[in-house]
């Protein structure tokens, strides 16, 4: 199991374009090769798509 060297944690409601853009942000970071992040995304019950849109950046 890797060791994990800082989380993100991405609370959201009703938010399913947030989240691509936060990762996004995450992905563009330079210098950050040598960490391990771990992200999480809190779904607060959404109404929208948020879950679906989630779905597609589970690795």
């Amino acid at each position: 199991m890797q060791k994990v060297d800082f989380t993100v944690a991405i609370p959201t409601y009703n938010g399913e374009n947030r989240p691509p853009k936060v990762i996004d942000k995450l992905r563009e970071q330079i210098n950050t090769e040598h960490f391990f992040v771990e992200v999480l995304i809190i779904d607060n019950n959404s109404k929208d798509n948020t879950a679906k849109i989630v779905q597609n950046f589970i690795i």
